[in-house]
């Protein structure tokens, strides 16, 4: 019997659903054991493959209601042969995300060149990972003896009421995390990513996402944002240590907000933000950048947005400020061509183009300008030298 008869004098007997009750009633503590793995067992002493079907039956039968979907992992390290199917509505927590023996941790064994974890239609399908948990676990990729392995979580269409928190992901092959698909929305607290090959995290679907308290160690971007959309990433508290740079915009017309945080150059020079295809727009407020350049590079082209100094106040790339009092006055700073209504503020070197087509009242700012031909005012369709 999995379910053993509580340790105490009160007599014990079973109701005709095979229950066990003491004097009547269902016994404090039932739910504590029907949440735990048994009668599925996983340990450090057996083999992975033995761990990864108990993990992944333990899913399968809490998730279709014959036990509470949650999932409770007991402390150590748990070595896995391949990835633990993660099911809409199963809720998987750890003892803590702390060094072991204290914590969990998934471990990839040897040769396996899988994903650790990864929702059950990746990369693509229909199903949303909703009404979901996963918290106090820490995931090793062993990429040393994985090297064409995945990343260390991959999440495909993750639906409300998702909750990711708390976690150590590290040396995976790929990115410590990888989302696709819809985002309604995408949110990770106090998650920690260390050592990937690729990155922190990856983010190719559509939506927002919020990334509060993201701590990241290692090579590549802590975020890499790919995706065809235009998804609102916001990095709350944010920390990047040794990544080549904050966030890299492979493609897509993000809106990028960086709230508070760090950033620390693994060597001077480079970028916190490299946008390398696309319309991306970068908020940046009270962020700590050390070693770093210039906070916005634009491979489209684009001047980016050069550092001054280690710390921002607040800095804007490609994105409006509006600002109007009672007469409804407003004024646009570094609006897309496509949305210029209202007068402009630009800077660049040399002289405007003629074919600058502003709104009158537009001001130019030369860098490299001389006496008389630094500052420009568009008037009457061109632009005239002040």
């Amino acid at each position: 019997d999995p379910y053993p008869a509580p340790q105490d004098d009160r007599p014990v007997h079973r109701d005709p659903s095979g229950r066990q009750q003491q004097n009547g009633r269902t016994p404090l503590g039932e739910a504590a054991v029907l949440t735990w793995l048994a009668p599925y067992r996983v340990s450090a002493q057996a083999r992975p493959s033995e761990n990864r079907a108990a993990l992944n039956q333990a899913i399968l039968d809490a998730v279709a209601q014959r036990r509470p979907p949650v999932l409770l992992l007991p402390a150590g390290r748990i070595a896995v042969d391949g990835p633990v199917i993660l099911r809409r509505g199963i809720r998987i927590n750890g003892a803590s995300a702390a060094d072991l023996p204290i914590g969990t941790e998934l471990f990839l064994a040897d040769g396996s060149n899988a994903i650790v974890l990864q929702s059950e239609d990746w990369p693509s399908g229909e199903r949303a990972w909703e009404c979901a948990e996963l918290a106090y676990l820490r995931v090793n990729g062993n990429r040393s003896a994985n090297p064409e392995g995945g990343s260390g979580i991959a999440i495909h269409g993750i639906g409300k009421a998702a909750v990711i928190r708390d976690l150590v992901v590290r040396n995976c092959a790929r990115f410590g995390l990888e989302f696709s698909g819809p985002q309604e929305p995408l949110t990770l607290r106090n998650c920690a990513v260390e050592d990937n090959g690729l990155g922190g995290v990856r983010i190719a679907g559509t939506g927002p996402a919020l990334l509060q308290g993201l701590a990241g160690r290692g090579q590549g971007p802590l975020v890499a944002i790919e995706t065809g959309g235009n998804p609102s990433v916001v990095l709350l508290g944010a920390s990047a240590v040794g990544h080549s740079t904050m966030v890299h915009v492979l493609e897509g017309d993000p809106r990028l907000t960086i709230m508070g945080g760090q950033a620390v150059a693994a060597a001077p020079g480079g970028e916190v933000v490299h946008i390398e295809k696309g319309g991306a727009c970068v908020q940046l407020i009270g962020l700590h950048h050390p070693g770093f350049e210039r906070l916005v590079t634009d491979g489209n082209g684009g001047d980016g947005l050069a550092a001054a100094g280690s710390a921002s106040g607040f800095g804007l790339y490609n994105s409006a400020v509006r600002a109007a009092d009672g007469t409804g006055v407003a004024v646009s700073l570094g609006v897309p061509p496509s949305s210029r209504i209202e007068p402009v503020i630009l800077a660049g070197l040399g002289s405007p183009p003629a074919d600058l087509d502003l709104p009158s009242g537009s001001l130019y700012l030369r860098r490299d300008g001389a006496e008389g031909s630094t500052f420009y005012v568009r008037e009457g369709g061109r632009w005239v030298p002040k």
